[in-house]
């Protein structure tokens, strides 16, 4: 059995009960059933701090970078940083994603550069995990780990888990210190097309993670993935044990059980899940905040009619311009009726294609849904190839010149076709054929990926 973790059915009712009153103070449907859609963005960026030497950045020099940077905030790793842009319309705004972005990544690389730090754009830490540690500035993170380590135990022990060629006997949750994401955030009226608008994005993410795969390194070894990232959510942060044992609900990781077909479903799998907080007056930011499925909605600050669609399952691509690329590329096809109006993929071959497109990259092969209804099995490249198509079309319709920056993605469809991670994998096996350890072809790795502005 599962050790250490009472649950109090009592206190799993109130807390669900303030989540729902406390979720009515934030959200309402919009009262305009025919409200627009003005797609107005903003993207979280997580980094690596490394010093001079390019190892991780201890605590304290961090904390001090966020104290001199603004739009910043700590991540769970004691070498990890967070910034975010401002709301950005994307369509007929005189200021762009990206010149937004560029602003908060360059003041975030001038304020490392005053400790002697850089900040490095990539998935997953590439060397040993003995080096991640837990910030021990946040009671919430703290706890976080604390409640995860202990509900993973199954008689007092860790169980093994293999990430491909890995395996983490121990270092579960500080594993994710080192894991690295962007998060787009893109705002939308509170109306039932939001909902399907969700469930097309779980369908999209596989396709697009084969285009921006960056992460196939984890404790100095290649993984056999592509991207490693998306795929440690879920034996880091599944408890199938304890949920067996006590009859909860913990799963907040990956794709949902079935897609939503409304409002109330979405909440309901929100406000069901195991709350491990004690404090019933903050029961809705406890369960949201660590909602952690691959795409999720959260309300919109300041809004109550409106909300953000978050799509969380990409590591950061190498350059900011990639990223930019890859943002305007998710949010053209969340927007473009020849995205939406295909038939969804059933969510058992989406999971399928989550794993295979995490593990081969651009030379998977992957289920896809035509516009007749028939599922058949793709090459990867060929469907990125058609999704830059229609975006490319989307925001070329719209006069919207970062239209150009999907050119960078499509460079990555070209004979062979070549992401981020085969680039990082080439370099790191060059490392080691030049005779360096394995712990010093990870740290050139790590310095290859960081970001550089002319002073």
């Amino acid at each position: 059995m599962t050790e250490r973790i009472q649950v109090d059915r009592a206190h799993q009712q109130q807390m669900q009960a303030a989540f729902f009153a406390q979720l009515q103070q934030r959200w309402q449907a919009h009262p305009d059933p025919a409200a627009g859609y003005p797609m107005i963005v903003g993207v979280e960026t997580e980094y690596l701090l490394i010093d001079a030497d390019g190892r991780l950045l201890d605590e304290d020099t961090r904390d001090q970078i966020l104290a001199v940077l603004p739009h910043s905030s700590s991540e769970l790793g004691t070498g990890s940083i967070e910034t975010h842009t401002n709301p950005v319309p994307i369509a007929g705004a005189a200021h762009s994603l990206l010149q937004e972005a560029t602003k908060i990544e360059r003041h975030a690389v001038q304020a490392a550069q005053q400790f002697g730090a850089r900040l490095v754009r990539i998935g997953t830490y590439p060397g040993a995990l003995s080096d991640l540690h837990v910030t021990q500035n946040s009671s919430r993170y703290q706890n976080l780990m604390d409640v995860s380590h202990a509900m993973h135990r199954i008689n007092g022990e860790l169980p093994r888990v293999q990430v491909g060629a890995v395996t983490l006997p121990k270092l579960r949750c500080e594993t994710m210190c080192g894991c690295q994401s962007t998060h787009l955030n893109i705002q939308m009226p509170n109306l039932p097309r939001t909902i399907h608008m969700l469930n097309k994005a779980y369908e999209l993410v596989p396709y697009l993670l084969a285009l921006g795969a960056h992460a196939a390194l984890l404790d100095a070894i290649p993984t056999g993935y592509t991207e490693v990232r998306s795929l440690l959510w879920q034996p880091l942060f599944s408890f199938p044990h304890f949920d067996a044992a006590h009859g909860v609900n913990t799963q907040r990781v990956g794709l949902p059980p079935a897609y939503y077909p409304d409002w109330d479903t979405y909440w309901q799998d929100v406000g069901e899940k195991f709350y491990s907080e004690p404090d019933p007056a903050h029961a809705f930011a406890a369960n949201m905040k660590n909602f952690w499925r691959t795409v999720r909605i959260k309300p919109c600050p300041n809004d109550i009619h409106s909300c953000l669609l978050e799509i969380r399952s990409f590591s950061p691509q190498p350059t900011l311009p990639e990223d930019t690329a890859l943002a305007l590329l998710l949010t053209g096809l969340l927007h473009d009726p020849a995205w939406l109006d295909r038939p969804l993929l059933d969510l058992d071959l989406v999971g399928q294609n989550l794993y295979t497109a995490s593990r081969d990259g651009l030379y998977a092969t992957l289920a896809w849904h035509t516009a007749s209804g028939t599922v058949v099995a793709r090459p990867a490249t060929e469907i990125a190839a058609e999704l830059l198509d229609l975006g490319a079309a989307f925001w070329a319709a719209r006069a919207v010149p970062e239209v150009e920056l999907l050119e960078l993605l499509r460079q990555r469809l070209h004979n062979p076709p070549a992401s981020p991670a085969r680039k990082s994998l080439h370099l790191y096996e060059q490392q080691l054929a030049a005779g360096h350890t394995c712990a010093a072809a990870a740290q050139q790795v790590l310095q290859a990926y960081a970001v550089e502005y002319a002073a």
